[in-house]
């Protein structure tokens, strides 16, 4: 698990994910790409419907028990 405090939850790269096999290959890290750039205009978006500006988010990623890659963080202000 590398979402720890204690670690000061590092962030991980593309060739961090493929060496430690967090990702099958490079199409899922092709998805969660995709996923990003979605989530970043859905939210930029909302916030501008509410006259607000998004600066800064970051995004996890997870896999549920059929192996589909999930947004597994919360959103808050």
């Amino acid at each position: 698990d590398y979402k720890d405090d204690e670690l000061g939850d590092p962030k991980l790269n593309d060739q961090h994910c493929l060496i430690l096999e967090l990702v099958k290959d490079e199409s899922e890290l092709d998805y969660m790409r995709y996923m990003a750039r979605k989530i970043n205009t859905l939210l930029k978006e909302f916030y501008a419907s509410k006259n607000l500006t998004l600066v800064d988010f970051k995004l996890e990623f997870g896999k549920d028990s059929n192996d589909n890659i999930i947004l597994i963080d919360e959103l808050s202000p």
